[in-house]
């Protein structure tokens, strides 16, 4: 399987996307879009900030698990990991998005 992004309904009638990597699990999902065309926009953009390291953060939560977000150009939040183990485990994740996202398919399952 290819990776791809998946758009999702949200429970507030408006879309989201997942980035699954070929084995289908969640590298990254997105915040919540009111129309199909800003979510097409936010994986635009995703596939345009994915590859370059200065558009992703590293934190942490208060119980010190590691995350990663992607920001694009004007510094909003593109989209978002799940919690990890270990920061190793952060960094083999932000690598996968770096590697999957410019060229993943994108499956509507809005339609």
């Amino acid at each position: 399987m290819k990776a791809r992004y998946e758009i999702k309904w949200a429970t507030n009638e408006e879309r989201y996307f997942h980035l699954k990597a070929p084995n289908g699990e969640i590298i990254m999902y997105s915040e919540s879009y009111k129309t199909l065309a800003g979510c097409e926009n936010g994986i635009g953009s995703c596939r345009e900030h994915a590859p370059y390291d200065r558009f992703y953060g590293r934190a942490a939560t208060k119980g010190e698990k590691p995350f990663f977000h992607l920001r694009a150009a004007n510094n909003r939040i593109i989209g978002q990991s799940e919690l990890y183990e270990t920061v190793q485990a952060r960094e083999a994740g932000i690598a996968a998005v770096k590697r999957h996202a410019p060229q993943a398919d994108v499956i509507d399952l809005t339609k």
